[in-house]
């Protein structure tokens, strides 16, 4: 199951609802940090490592070429001091434009032997999460505390 979190504009706290969701899933789950504005899954969980060249997003995306993300992400998986298993994502946001996000979101939702939680960033920062939405099976949005921060987002995602 592919489950998308992402936030209104500026609200922040999608890594961290991300994170906690996470910690309490009920089955084999993992977090992928997909933020095209650039991943702080690790400062989210309090962990204090330097970035992972190795094993990322990008990195699953490399391997993972023609359809092969269910096959290779497990190799792209660290398990973080808290006990969650994430996918650090990117260092700095002009990567993003080096994910085809259609190509990871199609990867992720074809996973069967654990659960993906991902974490989209802020909507209408990039266009990036626009595309992955409509693979998710749910969106959870993170939103800020009045009606303004959720106006016209529950139709964006059809």
């Amino acid at each position: 199951m592919l489950i998308g979190v992402l936030s209104t504009n500026a609200s922040p706290g999608v890594s961290t609802t991300a994170m906690a969701m996470g910690a309490v899933w009920p089955s084999p789950v993992v977090v992928v940090d997909a933020d095209p504005s650039g991943g702080d899954i690790l400062a989210a969980a309090g962990a204090v490592v330097e970035a992972d060249r190795e094993h990322n997003l990008l990195e699953l995306m490399r391997l993972g070429r023609q359809g092969q993300i269910p096959q290779v992400l497990e190799s792209q998986i660290a398990v973080l001091p808290t006990g969650v298993p994430v996918v650090a994502g990117l260092a700095h946001p002009g990567q993003a434009g080096g994910v085809a996000w259609t190509d990871l979101a199609e990867g992720l939702r074809a996973v069967t032997h654990r659960d993906v939680l991902v974490d989209l960033g802020r909507w209408g920062c990039h266009p990036h999460p626009h595309r992955c939405c409509g693979h998710v099976i749910c969106c959870c949005w993170w939103c800020a505390l009045s009606c303004e921060g959720c106006a016209g987002r529950s139709g964006s995602c059809r």
